[in-house]
């Protein structure tokens, strides 16, 4: 196979788009775990391409539920210097509800996800009287 995967990185500060093309077997999900304690999933896209080049963005973890399959974050790596961050493990702390992510670098880096957020707050609209009840919706 001689397939090609675009890679789009966008700078929102400079609001400009970079494009990259690279083979598909330059970009792999590596690293897949699962916590089953809020129903959630995360995966790691590493990009293996040559750091050289630099439009060639770094890797991306996702975060999916696993009742719906629904995507519920994203976070994008970097570019370190020449290196691109690249995801070497994941770890669950049940008792703290944190996702430890090992990222290779020169140096290694650990990264902490929190395994709780907020999906909505209701209601919509602020009492300045004081005494509404809030409800704040979870995962």
């Amino acid at each position: 196979l001689n397939s090609r995967v675009m890679l789009v990185k966008a700078d929102t500060a400079t609001k400009t788009v970079t494009y990259s093309v690279v083979p598909y077997t330059d970009i792999g999900v590596e690293h897949m775990i699962v916590d089953t304690a809020s129903n959630l999933g995360f995966i790691a896209i590493n990009n293996r391409a040559s750091p050289s080049d630099t439009a060639t963005a770094a890797g991306v973890i996702f975060k999916w539920s696993m009742l719906n399959l629904a995507i519920r974050g994203k976070i994008n790596l970097n570019k370190v210097g020449s290196n691109l961050e690249t995801v070497l493990a994941f770890s669950i702390n049940d008792i703290e509800r944190v996702l430890y992510v090992s990222i290779d670098l020169p140096q290694l880096r650990i990264m902490q996800i929190t395994l709780y957020s907020i999906l909505e707050l209701k209601p919509p609209y602020a009492d300045l009287r004081g005494g509404t009840p809030i409800m704040v919706v979870g995962e």
